[in-house]
């Protein structure tokens, strides 16, 4: 795949009536407006930001997995979902997409203690059939509104009762739906469960603000990386520059960071499977990056992806709710 980027494959099509669409349903249209207006913008605290952390742990206990510690989790490949899928066409954005809401379910189960069931991961076949065109690539806009509005979320699993087995990637299913649309019974399953809020990050400090508060942010861009990382899990920025998709899983603004590489760091994570090599160590600490991510400079992620591109902080699912105990009269279960 990364070759294909380099050749020019488009996996981000630019729609400004898609983007026009989306923006105009929003109360708000920026995540740095919502900061505004819930006065919720917040002082740096030097502090490391890991939200695939919580994925990875949603992913342990689906598997009935032990670790000793959150250094052994992070290195745990059993519990890392980004390289299990490697894309095999220009369906970036639905990769994109996917990620962001398995983050967002993974905080609300973790974080906001939301009663609801992990299950597995989030299929990106029906996002990307959602494109409206039968090429390949898409709109980031067009692809957020299905998984907010239009659809929403279906899970890697067999659905029998659609004649739909989402259990294996096969991105041939979306590619298929690219002009004919969604069948309508799929669509009605979908909408079930939809990403809550996915609002527009324009800025510096509003993308440190969405990682102070607990979010991720990524998006359609640009930018490219090398293949290779340095001890810490460090890559440069390319000049070759990708139509892609990529998810931020992590954001590191500690002192001694800053002190070492001159600024912050932001961790992205590719679709792309096990496509890059190097240190995968987070410096100062036994946790492990994912297979497939590396760390960007923050200098460079905000003026060729963040500032440049679409990038997006998505905030609350409609999950699938967990099965209530039925504790047969007897208070003491509760």
């Amino acid at each position: 795949m990364k070759r294909e980027y380099d050749q020019g494959l488009v996996g981000v099509w630019q729609d400004p009536k898609s983007k026009e669409e989306y923006l105009g349903t929003l109360e708000h249209q920026s995540y740095e407006e919502v900061c505004d207006d819930l006065d919720i913008w917040s002082a740096p605290k030097g502090a490391l930001y890991l939200p695939y952390l919580q994925v990875m742990y949603c992913e342990a206990r689906r598997q009935g997995l032990r670790h000793n510690s959150l250094g052994e989790l992070s290195d745990d490949t059993r519990c890392m979902v980004w390289h299990r899928e490697p894309q095999t066409v220009g369906d970036c954005v639905s990769h994109w997409c996917r990620a962001a809401s398995d983050l967002t379910r993974a905080s609300d189960i973790n974080i906001h203690r939301d009663f609801e069931r992990w299950i597995t991961t989030t299929a990106t076949e029906t996002i990307y059939g959602h494109r409206n065109h039968a090429g390949h690539g898409a709109s980031c806009y067009r692809l957020m509104k299905w998984i907010t509005e239009d659809g929403g979320m279906m899970l890697r699993q067999n659905y029998p009762a659609l004649n739909l087995d989402l259990s294996k990637y096969d991105a041939q299913i979306g590619t298929r739906w690219g002009r004919s649309g969604v069948p309508a019974k799929i669509v009605e399953v979908a909408k079930q469960h939809q990403i809550l809020k996915a609002l527009p990050v324009n800025t510096r400090e509003g993308m440190r603000q969405a990682y102070r508060n607990g979010l991720a942010v990524g998006g359609c861009s640009y930018i490219s990386y090398s293949r290779t990382r340095d001890e810490f899990g460090v890559s440069n920025v390319t000049n070759q520059g990708w139509a892609h998709a990529m998810q931020g899983i992590g954001y590191d603004d500690r002192e001694s960071t800053i002190k070492v590489y001159g600024q912050p760091l932001v961790l992205e994570v590719n679709s792309w499977g096990r496509w890059n090599s190097g240190g995968r160590k987070i410096r100062g600490t036994e946790l492990s990056i994912p297979h497939g991510s590396c760390w960007i400079r923050e200098s460079d992620y905000v003026s060729r992806k963040v500032e440049r591109g679409e990038c997006f902080a998505f905030s609350g699912a409609a999950g699938w709710r967990a099965i209530p105990i039925d504790n047969f009269g007897f208070r003491g279960l509760g």
